[in-house]
Protein backbone atom coordinates (compact mmCIF):
# COMPACT_ATOMS: atom_id res chain seq x y z
CA UNK A 1 0.00 0.00 0.00
CA UNK A 2 1.04 3.57 -0.57
CA UNK A 3 0.67 5.77 2.51
CA UNK A 4 0.55 9.49 1.70
CA UNK A 5 1.46 12.26 4.15
CA UNK A 6 -0.10 15.73 4.18
CA UNK A 7 0.30 18.78 6.38
CA UNK A 8 -1.25 22.13 5.41
CA UNK A 9 -4.20 21.92 3.00
CA UNK A 10 -5.80 25.33 2.62
CA UNK A 11 -6.38 28.42 0.51
CA UNK A 12 -4.00 31.33 0.05
CA UNK A 13 -3.86 33.92 2.83
CA UNK A 14 -2.44 37.39 2.04
CA UNK A 15 -1.31 37.61 5.68
CA UNK A 16 1.30 34.92 4.92
CA UNK A 17 2.47 35.50 1.33
CA UNK A 18 5.44 33.10 1.55
CA UNK A 19 3.63 30.24 3.29
CA UNK A 20 4.06 26.72 1.84
CA UNK A 21 0.81 24.74 1.64
CA UNK A 22 -1.16 22.43 -0.65
CA UNK A 23 -4.04 24.32 -2.22
CA UNK A 24 -7.39 22.61 -1.60
CA UNK A 25 -8.10 22.55 -5.33
CA UNK A 26 -4.87 20.63 -5.94
CA UNK A 27 -5.71 18.29 -3.07
CA UNK A 28 -9.00 17.49 -4.79
CA UNK A 29 -7.18 16.92 -8.09
CA UNK A 30 -4.71 14.63 -6.35
CA UNK A 31 -7.52 12.56 -4.83
CA UNK A 32 -9.00 12.21 -8.32
CA UNK A 33 -5.59 11.06 -9.58
CA UNK A 34 -5.22 8.50 -6.80
CA UNK A 35 -8.71 7.17 -7.47
CA UNK A 36 -7.97 6.73 -11.16
CA UNK A 37 -4.46 5.28 -10.79
CA UNK A 38 -4.57 3.18 -7.59
CA UNK A 39 -7.86 3.33 -5.72
CA UNK A 40 -8.16 3.80 -1.97
CA UNK A 41 -7.78 1.11 0.67
CA UNK A 42 -10.98 0.85 2.72
CA UNK A 43 -10.71 1.10 6.48
CA UNK A 44 -11.63 -2.61 6.98
CA UNK A 45 -9.01 -3.57 4.37
CA UNK A 46 -6.41 -1.44 6.16
CA UNK A 47 -7.21 -2.97 9.53
CA UNK A 48 -6.95 -6.45 8.02
CA UNK A 49 -3.48 -5.62 6.68
CA UNK A 50 -2.30 -4.15 10.00
CA UNK A 51 -3.78 -6.65 12.44
CA UNK A 52 -3.52 -9.85 10.35
CA UNK A 53 -0.14 -9.06 8.87
CA UNK A 54 1.07 -12.69 8.77
CA UNK A 55 -1.76 -13.53 6.37
CA UNK A 56 -2.28 -10.28 4.48
CA UNK A 57 -0.34 -8.88 1.56
CA UNK A 58 -0.55 -5.11 1.13
CA UNK A 59 -2.11 -3.93 -2.12
CA UNK A 60 -0.96 -0.89 -4.08
CA UNK A 61 -3.96 1.13 -2.94
CA UNK A 62 -3.73 4.52 -1.17
CA UNK A 63 -3.96 5.35 2.55
CA UNK A 64 -4.19 9.04 3.50
CA UNK A 65 -2.53 10.53 6.60
CA UNK A 66 -2.57 14.10 7.91
CA UNK A 67 -0.11 15.46 10.47
CA UNK A 68 -0.21 18.15 13.15
CA UNK A 69 -3.88 18.46 14.13
CA UNK A 70 -4.47 21.55 12.00
CA UNK A 71 -7.80 23.32 11.68
CA UNK A 72 -7.23 23.03 7.91
CA UNK A 73 -8.04 19.36 8.25
CA UNK A 74 -11.52 19.95 9.59
CA UNK A 75 -12.33 22.91 7.32
CA UNK A 76 -11.03 21.53 4.02
CA UNK A 77 -9.93 17.89 4.22
CA UNK A 78 -12.54 16.18 6.36
CA UNK A 79 -15.58 17.38 4.32
CA UNK A 80 -13.94 16.22 1.08
CA UNK A 81 -13.19 12.79 2.54
CA UNK A 82 -16.76 12.44 3.81
CA UNK A 83 -18.13 13.54 0.42
CA UNK A 84 -16.13 10.78 -1.28
CA UNK A 85 -16.80 8.11 1.34
CA UNK A 86 -13.11 8.02 2.29
CA UNK A 87 -11.31 7.91 5.63
CA UNK A 88 -7.92 9.10 6.86
CA UNK A 89 -5.51 8.99 9.79
CA UNK A 90 -5.05 12.32 11.59
CA UNK A 91 -2.04 12.70 13.89
CA UNK A 92 -2.55 15.10 16.79
CA UNK A 93 0.20 16.71 18.95
CA UNK A 94 -0.94 17.16 22.56
CA UNK A 95 0.71 20.42 23.64
CA UNK A 96 -1.85 22.82 22.09
CA UNK A 97 -4.55 21.09 24.17
CA UNK A 98 -2.62 20.47 27.39
CA UNK A 99 -0.96 23.89 27.58
CA UNK A 100 -2.94 26.06 25.12
CA UNK A 101 0.34 26.95 23.44
CA UNK A 102 1.59 26.90 19.86
CA UNK A 103 4.10 24.27 18.86
CA UNK A 104 7.53 25.63 18.01
CA UNK A 105 7.48 23.99 14.59
CA UNK A 106 4.34 25.91 13.66
CA UNK A 107 5.71 29.22 14.91
CA UNK A 108 8.65 28.58 12.58
CA UNK A 109 6.28 27.91 9.67
CA UNK A 110 4.32 31.07 10.45
CA UNK A 111 7.49 33.15 10.61
CA UNK A 112 8.84 31.76 7.34
CA UNK A 113 5.44 32.25 5.72
CA UNK A 114 5.12 35.87 6.79
CA UNK A 115 8.59 37.44 6.76
CA UNK A 116 11.28 37.52 4.02
CA UNK A 117 13.74 34.71 4.69
CA UNK A 118 16.91 36.83 4.65
CA UNK A 119 15.46 39.16 7.27
CA UNK A 120 14.44 36.23 9.49
CA UNK A 121 17.85 34.58 9.26
CA UNK A 122 19.58 37.84 10.15
CA UNK A 123 17.34 38.27 13.19
CA UNK A 124 18.01 34.70 14.30
CA UNK A 125 21.77 34.86 13.86
CA UNK A 126 21.88 37.98 16.01
CA UNK A 127 20.32 36.04 18.89
CA UNK A 128 22.14 32.70 18.89
CA UNK A 129 25.58 31.73 20.13
CA UNK A 130 27.67 28.70 19.25
CA UNK A 131 27.01 27.04 22.62
CA UNK A 132 23.29 26.89 21.79
CA UNK A 133 23.88 24.74 18.70
CA UNK A 134 24.60 21.46 20.45
CA UNK A 135 23.70 19.25 17.46
CA UNK A 136 25.52 21.21 14.78
CA UNK A 137 28.00 18.33 14.42
CA UNK A 138 25.34 15.78 13.41
CA UNK A 139 25.89 15.13 9.72
CA UNK A 140 22.47 13.55 9.27
CA UNK A 141 20.86 16.80 10.39
CA UNK A 142 23.10 18.82 8.06
CA UNK A 143 22.88 16.64 4.97
CA UNK A 144 19.54 14.81 5.11
CA UNK A 145 17.05 17.52 6.04
CA UNK A 146 14.90 19.49 3.57
CA UNK A 147 16.51 17.77 0.59
CA UNK A 148 13.10 17.23 -1.06
CA UNK A 149 11.90 20.78 -0.49
CA UNK A 150 12.51 23.61 -2.92
CA UNK A 151 13.46 26.37 -0.48
CA UNK A 152 15.92 29.26 -0.64
CA UNK A 153 19.12 28.41 1.24
CA UNK A 154 18.29 31.02 3.90
CA UNK A 155 15.01 29.24 4.75
CA UNK A 156 16.70 25.85 4.99
CA UNK A 157 19.36 27.30 7.29
CA UNK A 158 16.78 29.07 9.46
CA UNK A 159 14.74 25.88 9.84
CA UNK A 160 17.75 23.61 10.44
CA UNK A 161 18.99 25.84 13.24
CA UNK A 162 15.65 25.98 15.05
CA UNK A 163 14.40 22.46 14.34
CA UNK A 164 17.60 20.42 14.51
CA UNK A 165 20.78 22.14 15.67
CA UNK A 166 19.62 24.18 18.66
CA UNK A 167 19.43 22.88 22.23
CA UNK A 168 15.71 22.85 23.01
CA UNK A 169 16.20 24.74 26.25
CA UNK A 170 16.99 27.87 24.20
CA UNK A 171 14.49 27.39 21.40
CA UNK A 172 11.26 28.58 23.02
CA UNK A 173 12.74 31.87 24.23
CA UNK A 174 14.26 32.72 20.85
CA UNK A 175 11.05 31.85 19.03
CA UNK A 176 9.06 34.00 21.43
CA UNK A 177 11.29 36.97 20.63
CA UNK A 178 11.02 36.43 16.88
CA UNK A 179 7.23 36.08 17.04
CA UNK A 180 6.94 39.25 19.11
CA UNK A 181 9.20 41.44 16.98
CA UNK A 182 7.47 40.29 13.77
CA UNK A 183 3.88 40.50 15.13
CA UNK A 184 3.06 36.89 14.24
CA UNK A 185 -0.47 35.68 15.00
CA UNK A 186 -0.29 32.80 17.48
CA UNK A 187 -3.97 32.13 18.17
CA UNK A 188 -4.02 28.48 19.22
CA UNK A 189 -7.80 28.05 18.94
CA UNK A 190 -8.00 29.04 15.28
CA UNK A 191 -4.85 27.20 14.20
CA UNK A 192 -5.54 23.72 15.62
CA UNK A 193 -8.47 21.32 15.63
CA UNK A 194 -10.78 21.66 18.60
CA UNK A 195 -11.43 18.70 20.89
CA UNK A 196 -15.03 18.57 19.66
CA UNK A 197 -13.84 18.46 16.05
CA UNK A 198 -11.43 15.62 16.89
CA UNK A 199 -14.28 13.67 18.49
CA UNK A 200 -16.60 14.28 15.54
CA UNK A 201 -13.97 13.07 13.09
CA UNK A 202 -13.31 9.98 15.19
CA UNK A 203 -17.03 9.23 15.36
CA UNK A 204 -17.19 9.43 11.56
CA UNK A 205 -14.58 6.73 10.87
CA UNK A 206 -11.41 8.83 10.89
CA UNK A 207 -8.50 7.37 12.89
CA UNK A 208 -6.96 9.78 15.39
CA UNK A 209 -3.31 9.09 16.21
CA UNK A 210 -0.59 10.47 18.45
CA UNK A 211 2.06 12.88 17.22
CA UNK A 212 4.00 13.40 20.48
CA UNK A 213 3.35 16.21 22.96
CA UNK A 214 5.78 18.93 21.84
CA UNK A 215 6.69 17.76 18.30
CA UNK A 216 10.44 17.34 18.99
CA UNK A 217 13.07 15.50 17.01
CA UNK A 218 12.91 12.43 19.24
CA UNK A 219 16.50 11.39 18.56
CA UNK A 220 17.63 14.63 20.27
CA UNK A 221 15.99 13.49 23.54
CA UNK A 222 17.10 11.09 26.25
CA UNK A 223 15.10 7.99 27.16
CA UNK A 224 12.91 9.60 29.84
CA UNK A 225 12.15 12.62 27.64
CA UNK A 226 11.12 10.34 24.80
CA UNK A 227 8.97 8.28 27.17
CA UNK A 228 7.08 11.41 28.17
CA UNK A 229 6.44 12.39 24.55
CA UNK A 230 5.26 8.91 23.54
CA UNK A 231 3.24 7.89 26.60
CA UNK A 232 1.62 11.25 27.37
CA UNK A 233 0.52 11.83 23.80
CA UNK A 234 -1.27 8.47 23.81
CA UNK A 235 -2.77 9.28 27.19
CA UNK A 236 -4.22 12.49 25.74
CA UNK A 237 -5.82 10.59 22.85
CA UNK A 238 -7.31 8.00 25.20
CA UNK A 239 -8.66 10.64 27.57
CA UNK A 240 -10.21 12.46 24.59
CA UNK A 241 -11.66 9.46 22.74
CA UNK A 242 -11.77 6.59 25.22
CA UNK A 243 -9.96 3.26 25.29
CA UNK A 244 -11.66 1.69 22.27
CA UNK A 245 -9.29 3.14 19.66
CA UNK A 246 -6.60 2.13 17.22
CA UNK A 247 -3.29 3.18 18.80
CA UNK A 248 -0.99 4.72 16.24
CA UNK A 249 1.91 7.19 16.27
CA UNK A 250 3.89 9.11 13.69
CA UNK A 251 7.35 10.57 14.19
CA UNK A 252 7.67 14.36 14.20
CA UNK A 253 9.83 15.38 11.23
CA UNK A 254 10.14 11.71 10.22
CA UNK A 255 12.98 9.81 8.61
CA UNK A 256 15.44 7.51 10.37
CA UNK A 257 17.40 10.48 11.73
CA UNK A 258 14.36 11.55 13.79
CA UNK A 259 14.22 8.48 16.07
CA UNK A 260 16.41 5.73 17.54
CA UNK A 261 16.19 2.28 19.16
CA UNK A 262 14.81 3.81 22.38
CA UNK A 263 11.93 5.30 20.38
CA UNK A 264 10.99 1.98 18.85
CA UNK A 265 11.19 0.15 22.18
CA UNK A 266 8.99 2.76 23.86
CA UNK A 267 6.39 2.55 21.10
CA UNK A 268 6.16 -1.20 21.59
CA UNK A 269 6.08 -0.90 25.39
CA UNK A 270 3.31 1.70 25.34
CA UNK A 271 1.01 -0.46 23.23
CA UNK A 272 0.97 1.33 19.88
CA UNK A 273 -0.37 -0.90 17.11
CA UNK A 274 1.73 0.73 14.38
CA UNK A 275 3.70 3.90 13.65
CA UNK A 276 4.76 5.87 10.59
CA UNK A 277 8.07 7.45 9.73
CA UNK A 278 8.89 9.11 6.40
CA UNK A 279 10.53 6.87 3.80
CA UNK A 280 9.45 7.31 0.21
CA UNK A 281 8.34 3.81 -0.76
CA UNK A 282 5.42 1.38 -0.49
CA UNK A 283 4.65 -0.54 2.70
CA UNK A 284 5.70 -4.16 2.18
CA UNK A 285 4.87 -7.38 4.02
CA UNK A 286 8.42 -7.27 5.41
CA UNK A 287 7.63 -3.88 6.95
CA UNK A 288 4.45 -5.23 8.54
CA UNK A 289 6.29 -8.18 10.04
CA UNK A 290 9.50 -6.47 11.16
CA UNK A 291 9.08 -2.68 11.04
CA UNK A 292 5.57 -2.13 12.35
CA UNK A 293 6.71 0.89 14.40
CA UNK A 294 8.49 2.58 11.51
CA UNK A 295 6.33 2.09 8.43
CA UNK A 296 7.21 4.17 5.35
CA UNK A 297 5.17 7.06 3.94
CA UNK A 298 5.39 9.22 0.85
CA UNK A 299 5.10 12.98 0.95
CA UNK A 300 2.18 14.11 -1.20
CA UNK A 301 4.58 16.15 -3.35
CA UNK A 302 5.94 12.94 -4.90
CA UNK A 303 2.74 12.63 -6.91
CA UNK A 304 0.92 14.81 -9.48
CA UNK A 305 -0.87 17.87 -8.04
CA UNK A 306 0.97 17.54 -4.70
CA UNK A 307 3.56 20.27 -5.00
CA UNK A 308 3.29 23.05 -2.43
CA UNK A 309 1.93 26.42 -3.50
Amino acid sequence: MKVIMYHYVREFSPKMPYFKYLNIENFIKQLDYFEDEYGFLSKPEFEEVIFNKTKSTPSKKIVLTFDDGLSDHYKYVYPELVRRGLWGIFYIPAKPYLEKNFLGVHLIHSLVGSIPAAKLLSQLESKITEEMLTDLIRNDFSEETYVNQKNPASIDKFKRILNYFIDYKYREGILSELVSVNNIDDDVDSFYLSVNQIREMHDNEMIIGSHSVNHPVLSKLNYSEQKFEIFESLNFIELTLGQNIIRTFCFPYGGSRSYNKDTLALLNDSGYDFSFSVDYRDVTKEDLLNNIQSLPRYDCNFFPHGEAS
